[in-house]
């Protein structure tokens, strides 16, 4: 086996691969600087204005499902560390991973109840129903979460099949959450229909457009930037957004994307966009959410 992934002491993770599938080995170690960390401390540190960070914690509590997008290190899954902050303590969460990055389950007294699946390998030669021995997908973790009457169901990084059970996750239960790759919102729907598509279950465009459009309520979009003042690379919330029904007149109707928070180049921060559609903006309300939010100028708050 030329390939490793490896949970280190102290929650680091390890991934590492050998000859002959690189000229000479390769060892990567990611440390999480950032296991405890809240929407709060995003904002203070700059990474998004504190009324863009009061929608999404109005956000979690009142249930939408979320996708934080963004390329490799943009800060993804620090956002989905702060998200899940905001899960009341006593609900019970599922995370489901290829590897625990998320390790909400070693903080305890944040969220007592973590069951944090892990997918394993298999062995041998595929069976009938594609699967090798021993093997534990993303969607076994799903089934179980749900034998595990789990109020929050969390699919951590979707690269492949893990597209499917994000999808599950989001459609079996309240405010699921997961990361994905990509360079904006609407690059982040046609990935994600790549994925749906090329995972081989005959999966046709109108059927994965309105899987998204049903499923997902927002993407937020997590950016690298250099600061023009200091000259230092900062991770910044570029955008958040919704993800609205589509129709362009033809059999296949795109998800539209509206921007509740957009990114403005002159201030260098998030600013109001357009208003969230009025059952979401209601189901805000629900959850304490002050609407005249949206109604001022977006600032640093």
């Amino acid at each position: 086996r030329p390939t490793l992934h490896l949970d280190l002491a102290g929650g680091a993770r390890l991934a590492a691969n050998a000859m002959p599938i690189v000229d000479v080995p390769s060892i990567t170690i990611r440390i999480h600087r950032h296991r405890d960390v809240s929407l709060d401390q995003l904002a203070e540190g700059g990474t998004m204005p504190r009324n863009a960070a009061n929608f999404l914690r109005h956000a979690v509590r009142a249930g939408l499902s979320i996708v934080t997008n963004g390329y490799q290190s943009s800060g993804k899954t620090t956002l989905l560390r702060a998200l899940a902050d905001e899960i009341p303590p006593l609900e019970k969460i599922s995370t489901i991973e290829m590897e625990r990055e998320l390790q909400l389950h070693l903080n305890r007294q944040k969220h007592p109840l973590v069951v944090p699946f892990e997918y394993r390998p298999g062995e041998g030669e595929p069976g009938v129903n594609g699967s090798q021995t021993g093997e534990y997908t993303l969607i076994m973790g799903v089934n179980d979460s749900l034998r595990h009457t789990t109020d929050r169901i969390i699919v951590g990084e979707v690269r492949g099949p893990e597209i499917n059970a994000m999808l599950q996750a989001m459609q079996a239960g309240i405010g699921s959450m997961s990361t994905l790759h990509s360079a904006s919102p609407k690059d982040a729907i046609e990935r994600m229909v790549t994925l749906m598509m090329r995972d081989g279950s005959n999966v046709t465009p109108a059927y994965a457009y309105r899987q998204i459009s049903q499923t997902i309520d927002l993407i937020v979009q997590m950016a690298r930037i250099k600061d023009p003042e200091t000259g230092k690379t900062r991770r910044v919330c570029t955008s958040i957004s919704q993800v609205r029904q589509g129709g362009d007149g033809l059999e296949v109707e795109r998800p539209e994307i509206a921007e509740i928070f957009k990114w403005d180049k002159t201030q260098g921060h998030l600013v109001l966009g357009e208003l969230p559609h009025r059952d979401m903006l209601e189901r805000l309300v629900d959850f304490g959410y002050d609407q005249d939010e949206l109604m001022i100028n977006g600032g640093r708050g």
